[in-house]
This record gives C-alpha cells, structure tokens and sequence, in this order.
C-alpha cells in the first residue's frame, strides 16, 4: 500500500506458503500499522468446512530486533462471530525456536480430535532437527566461500573499524484477503535433498512438511522465479537510487547472487566493477581496504568496515553502480533468481551508509521493481543474521514505462 515500497515480497498469500521455522521475510507479511484501524487477513475456507479444530500462528520472525513488528492482540472470528481473542506470543528472532514459540487456538474438545491433533504434533517433531539441518544451506555457505578463492588475502583491520566479527553465512486498515483452502497444497518443486515421497504421518496437513528453514524454502519459494520464468543474462547491473542518509559515503556489506534451487553463482573479484569504486580515488583515502571486492568476503557477519565496501556519494553525479559479471560473452546466460545482500554495518550510526534504494538491471534490461528495491538498512551489529533476499523477476514494458 505504500509507494515507496511497490514490489514488496512481504505479501498475506506468505502466510500459506508453508515455510514456518524461519528468519526469511520472504516468507512472512508485513503492513503498515494503523493505531486507529486495525489490520485484517481474510481467510476464504472451502464450502461446507465448518469451523476449524486448531489454529497455528506463527509470528514476525525476521530477526531479533525486527519481532517487535509482529502481532500481539489478535481477534479470531468466523463468519463474523467471535470465536476467540488471545494475545500471540512473540517471536524468537531465530530459526530454532520459530516452531516452539507459535501460539496454538484449539476450537475443539472433542477427545478423539486432540488425539489425533497430539499424534500430528508429535510427527511434526521427529521431523524438526532433519529440517533445520537442511544441505541446502551447507552447500551455499560452500558456494560463497569457494567464490572467495581468487581474491585477495584480508587486509589487516585498520584502527578506526571495530574488531567484533562472527565469521557465518546465513545462508509479511490494512486488509488482505487469501482465498485459498485452509491447508495449503504442497509446493509444486520440491527443495533440493528433499524426498518427495516421505510417508504422511511424517507431514503437516495437505501432505506438506509442517517446518521448513531458510535454506530449504528458497528453493521451493512461489516469490522467486521457476525455471521457466527466471531471468537469464550475463550482466547484473545495480543503480543506487538512494542511502539511509548519509551525505557522503554509500556502501555494502556483502552480496550474493542466487540461481536456480538457490544455488550461489560463483563470483571472483575481477567480476565486480563499481563507479565510483571506493575511497581510493579521493584525495587523503590511499589504501582505504574497504573494496568492492569485499563484497565477496566470508566475513559478512561483522561490524568492521574493512570486510565491506564504501564508496563516495556525490550527489551531482549522475548514478552509483555496482556491476556484476556474472557470465562471459561466450558463456551461455545464467538464471538469476535473488540477491542475497548485507547492508553497510559498521555501527548504528554509519548504517546510515547503507544502500536504501537501487534499481537492478540484467543485461539492460529491469529485474527489480520499478522505483527500486528496498534494501533493509544494518543495525550497525553482529548479534543476529540481518541478510536479505531480494527476488529478481523481467519487469513487464508497461511498469518499466510507468
């Protein structure tokens, strides 16, 4: 509802996507809030269904400092009557304990339905620890530091960064209406290293598994393109539109480009080029480590700048970018799905530095939303995982014209 942020991924058709147990807001919905009229989510259940046994939220779960955007006192009616208003329970910030901090409404005390609804749970935690250690993952955080190999050793942190470092990848009146039937279907592509033949007393409703983390839902994600839809180019290019506001620098942490099955696109440092490139070509800013190679670097969950990019922000200049070849002129064109990106971080202060607004372009052509994609600003700390996935899509001529 916001034109600032058209294009948004953070839609009410997420809470039916089936990803539970994760910190991807891909996956999630977020709206304004309105003190004076409260949101509202629309649920259109099949013909005849009744009123339901059991109902499961699961609440804003993107991070940390971001689970104060979730819901707290929440109305739940049927047709207009009041079934039940509870107060949810916050969540935990972390993937691990998405699954325990859902609040369960039970609109049954049928003894035979509690037991069944008892047998459900109990299969749906057998299945917790085999989702949340998903290959996916591990074989992305493999992608990104094998992409790293041709690049330059780390430069020694200069004195004015900070040296905390934690060396990890990680790697939704508003009213929305969901016509959909109450237990969604299961995705029509199966995540990587999933076995799409798994018995049902090990799955949720519908035949889904109940708990899916961030690594496993990228793959099967309906916001991020299928095989036939994706983007397929050589060259990514990045237009910053804006910074978080600071009137001098702009720059990011890191930055990763997905493909098909969230794969990572192996990058080297001769792939990156950027105008204008960094500090060094100021007067006074020899030797300044914060590169564009950075980008590339393991180390992205960190508060020191010298594993991250800054370049000069000049506002008469016509544009900042950030390219990215992806493929050689000789090479077949690469599938593009997502940027995975971190914002510039290096204090609360200086996230100020971050890119706010960039528009993306794959061989000359938008893949980003009109106005730009939104890039989450930092909280200038390494206490949580703070990247963010940004779904590429080929922009339809008439919103390219708007």
């Amino acid at each position: 509802d916001l034109p600032e942020h058209r294009g948004d991924p953070r839609v009410a058709a997420n809470l039916l996507d089936g990803v539970l147990a994760t910190c991807d807001e891909a996956h999630m919905w977020l709206a304004p809030f309105h003190p004076s009229r409260p949101a509202m989510v629309r649920l259109a259940l099949p013909r005849g269904c009744g009123v339901p046994s059991r109902l499961r939220l699961w609440n804003y779960n993107a991070s940390r400092a971001h689970t104060t955007r979730g819901a707290r006192k929440v109305e739940v009616r049927l047709g207009g009557e009041l079934l039940r208003a509870v107060e949810l329970r916050q969540a935990s910030g972390i993937v691990a304990g998405a699954v325990d901090h859902a609040t369960v409404l039970d609109f049954t005390e049928d003894p035979e339905v509690l037991r069944k609804l008892a047998e459900q749970d109990e299969a749906e935690r057998r299945l917790l620890p085999a989702a949340l250690a998903d290959p996916t993952e591990q074989a992305a955080e493999a992608a990104l530091r094998a992409s790293f190999r041709s690049t330059p050793p780390r430069p020694p942190p200069s004195p004015h960064c900070s040296q905390k470092t934690q060396g990890r990848w990680g790697g939704r009146a508003t009213s929305a209406t969901i016509s959909s039937p109450l237990h969604a279907a299961a995705p029509p592509h199966s995540a990587p290293g999933s076995n799409p033949t798994s018995p049902p007393s090990a799955a949720g409703a519908g035949g889904r598994p109940m708990v899916h983390n961030g690594g496993s839902s990228r793959a099967s994600s309906p916001l991020l393109p299928s095989a036939g839809d994706a983007p397929r180019g050589r060259v990514l290019r990045l237009e910053i539109l804006s910074n978080w506001g600071d009137n001098n620098y702009f720059g990011l942490a890191g930055l990763a480009v997905l493909t098909l099955g969230g794969e990572v696109v192996p990058i080297e440092a001769a792939q990156l080029t950027a105008d204008p490139a960094d500090l060094n070509q100021l007067d006074g800013g020899a030797e300044d480590p914060r590169t564009v190679d950075k980008l590339l670097h393991p180390e992205v969950m960190t508060t020191n700048a010298a594993y991250m990019w800054l370049a000069p922000w000049q506002p008469g200049k016509q544009t900042h970018s950030l390219s990215i070849t992806i493929a050689p002129p000789s090479a077949p064109p690469v599938a593009v799905t997502a940027l995975r990106v971190w914002n510039y971080n290096k204090s609360a202060d200086d996230a100020e530095r971050g890119v706010r607004a960039a528009t993306v372009l794959l061989d000359g052509r938008l893949v980003s939303p009109p106005g730009g994609a939104l890039f989450r600003r930092a909280p200038g700390h390494a206490e949580f995982d703070y990247a963010q996935t940004l779904p590429l899509r080929w922009q339809p001529p008439s919103a390219v014209a708007a």
